[in-house]
């Protein structure tokens, strides 16, 4: 699903992962991937990211957004589902749709 925005903002870097394991630091691609939704090209020319997170975090999310991170992605793994959920989504309905849809992908 393809969520732009041109920002995202996200209010703490814990999430509860139940009780076992409780409140755990978000995984660093987790939050690549919620910044990545602003600015997204073909909706924004510029995005606005903004992480709030504890003082002994401040550092981790600094580098974060100035060095970055290398992505790896896996759509290309699911590619067959994905085009046929966004067929039964009605979000393609011909073939032209498929390649708009790949255009905006890789």
């Amino acid at each position: 699903m393809n969520l732009p925005a041109y920002l995202v903002i996200i209010k703490g870097t814990f999430c509860y992962r139940g009780v076992l394991e409780g409140f755990v630091e978000l995984e660093v691609n987790d939050i690549n991937q919620m910044l990545g939704r602003a600015g997204r090209k073909g909706f924004e020319t510029k995005g606005v990211g903004v992480i709030m997170t504890g003082d002994n975090n401040v550092d981790l999310y600094s580098d974060l957004v100035n060095k970055g991170l290398e992505v790896e992605s896996y759509l290309g793994s699911f590619l067959n589902e994905t085009i046929n959920t966004e067929i039964s989504l009605q979000n393609i309905v011909k073939a032209a749709d498929i390649i708009k849809f790949l255009k905006c992908t890789f």
